[in-house]
């Protein structure tokens, strides 16, 4: 049985890190494209989650270690602090959701068990976040801080909601209910970082257009002026 639980634990992490690195490859740009350095950068992670996970199990340690993994990872991708922040807590919202869900909606099975279910309902969220049309160049820009920090909001609040469920005194299925509201909710907001962020490059570019007019304006002005 140990043996059986240390196989689960090491191909779900395996499978685990696999998704993370998609979804940042998809909303941030590698800053350094040396393979070595990326192997390193997620074995660690792939040792850090599996271990935490081995000694702590599902718990409030665990999630703080997963998080600080998350966090870590984006720091050697390109991108301001601002988007970095946010990829991180609306994928480790994801991550902490499907467990959350399938603990409550799956609970007479054994941990192991759980922990697979949970993965499976991570890639589905992936594979949903890996349908919205994002364009490459769009990885090097990003939302103003205002904007970054007001999408940071939902999930932080979400991770909040799951916290209070998992701790807190409320039905199973109620439970399950939110927990799945709440994930779609988290969804949305990759396509709502899209939407704003395509608005965004577009009010720049008619800025950038507007001050060019008034420019080639003032300077046919002085040529008029001069003659």
């Amino acid at each position: 049985k140990i043996v059986y639980e240390l196989i689960v634990v090491l191909i779900v992490g395996i499978f685990h890190t696999a998704l993370l690195k998609k979804v940042l490859d998809i909303f941030l740009s590698p800053r350094d494209k040396n393979r070595l350095i990326w192997k390193i950068v997620f074995v660690g992670y792939y040792l850090l989650i599996t271990a935490a996970y081995s000694v702590f199990h599902a718990s409030f340690f665990y999630e703080m270690c997963n998080l600080a993994g998350i966090i870590g990872v984006t720091c050697f991708y390109r991108g301001t602090w601002e988007k970095k922040i946010w990829i991180s807590v609306v994928w480790f919202c994801l991550d902490t959701g499907s467990r959350t869900a399938v603990s409550l909606a799956c609970s007479e099975m054994v941990g192991m068990q759980q922990v697979a279910v949970s993965a499976l309902l991570l890639l589905i969220c992936v594979a949903v976040v890996c349908h919205i049309p994002d364009p490459k160049e769009s990885r090097e820009k990003a939302l103003d801080k205002k904007q970054m920090c007001l999408l940071s909001a939902i999930p932080m609040l979400s991770v909040a909601v799951f916290w209070g469920i998992m701790y807190g005194n409320i039905g199973r299925w109620t439970g399950v209910f939110v927990c799945v509201v709440v994930l779609v909710l988290n969804l949305c907001v990759f396509y709502l970082y899209h939407i704003l962020l395509k608005n965004y490059v577009q009010l720049r570019e008619q800025d950038i257009y507007k001050q060019q007019t008034i420019a080639y304006q003032n300077q046919f002005k002085i040529m008029k002026e001069s003659q």
